[in-house]
Order: structure tokens, then C-alpha cells, then sequence
């Protein structure tokens, strides 16, 4: 027997050419269990043996040290082509001894792992991928044109109790967030238009600077970010978690089209509020603006509001609300398309809440840039 100060204890024996291995006492980790190494530092295993044999004999208690060392006697054996045979084990503990080496053997015979892929092909593979969600675009963009037709001639079982409630959750819920990014927004070119042309003695300029750009691009742009982190990430979510309960598949067994119930409200209850929510950002905007002007200028407030009506037409003030109904059914259209194709986990909708933000984000930008070429081309 070996002499160990632990609790645990190892018989050798040797009958033939069978080494038998007797393992006996509590090897558990807290008890300091003796390793394997230990046998073969003193020197005691012979190596003439040609099949190691595992018996467990008065074995109280045992945790992963057992294991440990069994896996090291397995070695060990397998350096020496020698038969290891643990059919004298307990069944759990011999079911434990047989996974490992399956597993080993599986990885063994599996494909070597590929190394990282470098940047072409990251690339490629990155523009194929988003190449083939052109189709998933284009598709569900066919499916809101073909419910909104079916809309007008009747056949849409579309609910306009939830375009009020999208009208409700997309507008006098984002009055405050709205408002005072809009004011602050106007507060912030009122000051750096003033410090620009007062060097040129034209700081009376400052209120069609503020009107001009709170009307024609920070007043919608402001707007459409603002409710594309809010409304965009909420429809995302909302339609994500629905088709995880499995709502939207119950839906379409129903014979109802969740385009018809729930993308359509969504879309036409955010293409009207966001022009009404730039309406009220451009007048908060033109506020802060005013604000700034009688503190930095000592501009009296009837001298900014002429200035603002006489720099500012119909024409400014359309251009603006135009391109604002155009985010908003972008918002909405990019928050239900994500809802829509999440996976069915909690992390992915969290994943297409986060797409949807960044989808409406990159189409707004797009959308404006194009707005602007159009407006330049025909002198809007």
C-alpha cells in the first residue's frame, strides 16, 4: 500500500501482466488528495505491465481530484500502450471516465480549426450578408405598399384604435424629450451664430440664421433621431417579444396578416405625429434662439420674431414637415422590420432593438442627403 498523508488511499497490485490500481478513503479537494505525478516521482508504477486496471474498494466520497487522477493514470497508461480498464469503477464514475476520451476522440477526429479570416474575406463575407438582406427589405416594403392598398379599398383588418394608441405613445409621451433637446439645440446656434457674425457687425442675422436651420434641417433631423431611439427601439421590441411568445405565428393562423395588424398602425401613426413633433421642436428651437438673442445681443423680442418672419416662408416650413413624414414612416419601418426578423431569443430582440435604432439612424441621414440634393436641384 502507499503511504500518503491524506485521507485517501492507493493499493498497488500486480498480478501478471495486469497492474491493478485500488483506490480507497475520501478524495475530495479539501482533503488535499494526492495526485498521480506522486507514483511516478517515487518511482513505484512498473512499467512492464501491459493493461492498468482501476478498482475502487471502501471509496467514501469523491469529487473532480478522483477524476484528475484517473485521467492522469489514463495518460499515462496510453504513453505506454497500455490497456486501461476501468470496468471495475463505480457505473457514475466509469460514465465519467468514458466522456472525456469521447470527447477527445470526436475532436481528434474533427476538422482542424480555421484561423481568423482576414480582412477580404470579412469583408466579403459582410457584403454578401448584406447583400442578400436588400431581398428581406425590398420584401417587407412590397408587403406595408400592398396593406396599405388594401386599406383603401377596405380589405386591411387593421385597427385604428392602435394607430391612436402609436399616434399617442410617438407624440405627447416624446413632448418633453423632444422639447428640450430642441430648445437647447436652438440655445447652441443662436450662441455660435452669434460669435460668427458678430465679427462681421451682422449679429442681427442671428434669427434667420435660427429659424432657417431649425426649419429646414435640425428641427426634422433632431426629431427623427430622437424618435428613432424611442419609437424605433420600442416598435423593435414590442413586435420582437411578440413573435418570441409565438403572437405573430397565432396571428397569421388566424388568417390575419401582421403586416394589415400591426405594422400598418405603427407606420401611419408615425408619419403623422413626427411632422406634428417638428412643428413643435422648430417653435421650442426658435425659442431658445430668442432667448439667446435678448441676453447675448439685448435683441428686443419684437425685432426676432420680424426677423423670423421675414427670413422664413410657406416654403421653408414645408420643405421641413416633407422630409419629417418621410422619417417617420422610415422610423417605423425600420423598427417593425427588425421586429419582425429577430430571432427568437431574448437576446435577439435585444439584437434587433439595437438594429432598428441604427437602421433608422443610417435612412434618415440618407434620406436627408438626398432631400437636399432635390431641394438644391429645383431651388426649394
Amino acid at each position: 500500500m502507499f503511504q500518503n498523508p491524506y485521507t485517501s488511499q492507493v493499493q498497488l497490485e500486480e498480478t501478471g501482466d495486469i497492474l491493478v490500481i485500488r483506490l480507497m478513503g475520501v478524495w475530495v479537494l479539501d482533503r488535499s488528495a494526492p495526485s498521480f505525478d506522486e507514483f511516478l516521482k517515487k518511482g513505484a508504477l512498473p512499467a512492464e505491465a501491459k493493461e492498468l486496471m482501476l478498482e475502487t474498494k471502501n471509496l467514501e466520497d469523491w469529487d473532480s481530484s478522483l477524476l484528475v487522477f484517473l485521467n492522469q493514470a489514463r495518460e499515462w497508461a496510453d504513453g505506454r500502450s497500455m490497456r486501461f480498464n476501468c470496468d471495475c469503477l463505480p457505473d457514475g464514475l466509469g460514465r465519467l471516465m468514458l466522456q472525456p476520451q469521447s470527447a477527445v476522440d470526436s475532436r481528434t477526429e474533427a476538422k482542424e480549426p480555421e484561423g481568423h479570416p482576414g480582412f477580404a474575406e470579412e469583408v466579403g463575407k459582410y457584403t454578401i450578408t448584406h447583400w442578400r438582406d436588400v431581398r428581406v427589405y425590398a420584401d417587407f416594403l412590397g408587403e406595408i405598399l400592398l396593406s396599405g392598398v388594401r386599406l383603401i379599398g377596405g380589405k386591411a383588418r387593421m385597427r385604428w384604435v392602435d394607430c391612436f394608441r402609436a399616434m399617442q405613445d410617438t407624440g405627447p409621451m416624446a413632448l418633453p424629450i423632444v422639447g428640450l433637446i430642441s430648445f437647447l439645440i436652438g440655445v447652441t446656434l443662436a450662441f455660435q451664430a452669434a460669435d460668427l457674425l458678430k465679427d462681421f457687425g451682422s449679429e442681427y442675422f442671428t434669427p434667420a440664421f435660427v429659424g432657417l436651420a431649425m426649419v429646414r434641417e435640425m428641427g426634422p433631423i433632431m426629431t427623427g433621431i430622437v424618435l428613432a431611439g424611442r419609437t424605433g427601439a420600442a416598435f423593435a421590441s414590442t413586435i420582437g417579444s411578440m413573435k418570441v411568445a409565438e403572437e405573430i405565428d397565432a396571428l397569421r393562423t388566424m388568417g390575419v396578416s401582421p403586416v394589415d395588424y400591426l405594422v400598418l398602425p405603427r407606420v401611419i401613426g408615425l408619419s403623422i405625429m413626427t411632422p406634428l413633433m417638428v412643428i413643435y421642436a422648430d417653435a421650442l428651437g426658435i425659442l431658445g434662439g430668442m432667448l439667446v438673442s435678448k441676453l447675448k445681443l439685448n435683441m428686443p423680442i419684437q425685432t426676432y420674431v420680424q426677423e423670423i418672419f421675414l427670413n422664413i416662408d410657406l416654403t421653408d416650413i414645408c420643405s421641413g414637415l416633407l422630409k419629417s413624414a418621410v422619417f417617420g414612416m422610415i422610423i417605423a419601418y425600420s423598427g417593425c422590420l427588425r421586429g419582425m426578423n429577430c430571432d427568437t431569443s431574448s437576446t435577439g430582440v435585444g439584437r434587433a432593438t439595437t438594429s432598428a435604432v441604427v437602421t433608422s439612424l443610417l435612412l434618415i441621414i440618407i434620406s436627408n442627403s438626398i432631400f437636399a440634393v432635390i431641394y438644391s436641384i429645383y431651388n426649394i
